[in-house]
C-alpha cells in the first residue's frame, strides 16, 4: 500500500484541506502538525472502489465500447 507524504505539500494546500473538511486544530499549528492532522483524516476516509468501477463498466456497455 502506498502512502502520501503530506509534509511535501505547501502550507496553503494543507490549510485549504483543513478548511474544506473542517478539521479541528489549534490556531497556530505548525506545518508538521497540520500535515499529521491531514494525514490522519485522509487515512480515515473510506473509499468504495466497487461503485466507480461498476459505473465505468455500465457506461462502456451503454456506449458500446
Amino acid at each position: 500500500m502506498q502512502t502520501v507524504d503530506f509534509t511535501k505539500l505547501d502550507m496553503a494546500t494543507l490549510k485549504r484541506y483543513k478548511r474544506h473538511y473542517r478539521l479541528k486544530t489549534r490556531q497556530n499549528v505548525t506545518k508538521t502538525e497540520l500535515a499529521l492532522a491531514v494525514a490522519k483524516h485522509f487515512a480515515s476516509q473510506h473509499v468504495d472502489e466497487v461503485r466507480p468501477a461498476a459505473a465505468r463498466m455500465a457506461t462502456r456497455t451503454r456506449l458500446g465500447r
